[in-house]
C-alpha cells in the first residue's frame, strides 16, 4: 500500500477492515486510508469529526427506513402511507382516481425528508381516466391544490419543500 497519511479515528477490529479501505498494519485506533479517500478524511479530523459521527449515524438510520414499493390494481381513491417511495396505477377496472399524499410534516418528521416519490400511470390509461394527486389540508404542489396525471403512462416525482408547506415537482 503505498504511503498515506495516519489518521486516529475510532478503532475498527480487524476483522471488520477490509484491504480496499484499511491497512491491517497499522497500530489500534489509527487507521490507514487508501488515497482516494484521503484528502476527504483529512477534512474531517478533530472537532469536525463528532459531526461526522453523528451524520454517518443519521445516514444508517435513514437508509434503515422502511421504503417500499406500491402496485395498485383495486378499485377506489388511494391513501399513500409514510415511506411509500413508488405508487403504480394500474388498476384491472381503469377509473378517474384520487391519489392522497400524507402529510409533509409527517414526512419529513418522519425522515423522508431526503425521499422523493414517484406516482406512474403504469396501465397506460391516465388520458381517459386521470390521476388526480391530492395534498394534505394545506400542503401545496408546485403551489396547487392539486396536481393531475393525464397522459398515458406518465409519472410525477414529487419532493417535500424544506419549509414543509408542500411538494415539489422534479
Amino acid at each position: 500500500m503505498p504511503d498515506t497519511p495516519q489518521i486516529p479515528l475510532i478503532f475498527i477490529p480487524p476483522r471488520y477492515q477490509t484491504d480496499d479501505f484499511v491497512s491491517n498494519d497499522t497500530p489500534s485506533g489509527v487507521l490507514s486510508f487508501v488515497p482516494f479517500f484521503e484528502p476527504w478524511f483529512r477534512l474531517v479530523t478533530g472537532e469536525s469529526l463528532n459531526r461526522l459521527v453523528v451524520t454517518i449515524n443519521e445516514l444508517i438510520l435513514r437508509l434503515n427506513l422502511q421504503r417500499t414499493q406500491r402496485l395498485i390494481t383495486a378499485a377506489g381513491d388511494v391513501t399513500v402511507e409514510l415511506g411509500e417511495y413508488q405508487i403504480l396505477m394500474d388498476k384491472a377496472v381503469p377509473a378517474v382516481t384520487n391519489i392522497r399524499l400524507p402529510s409533509v410534516t409527517e414526512w419529513v418528521n418522519g425522515g423522508y425528508d431526503f425521499a422523493g416519490m414517484v406516482i406512474k400511470d403504469l396501465g397506460y390509461t391516465a388520458s381517459s381516466f386521470p390521476l388526480t394527486i391530492l395534498p394534505d389540508g394545506s400542503d401545496t404542489i408546485d403551489g396547487l391544490a392539486q396536481w393531475q396525471i393525464a397522459g398515458d403512462g406518465a409519472s410525477v416525482a414529487l419532493y417535500a419543500l424544506e419549509d414543509k408547506t408542500g411538494w415539489y415537482v422534479a
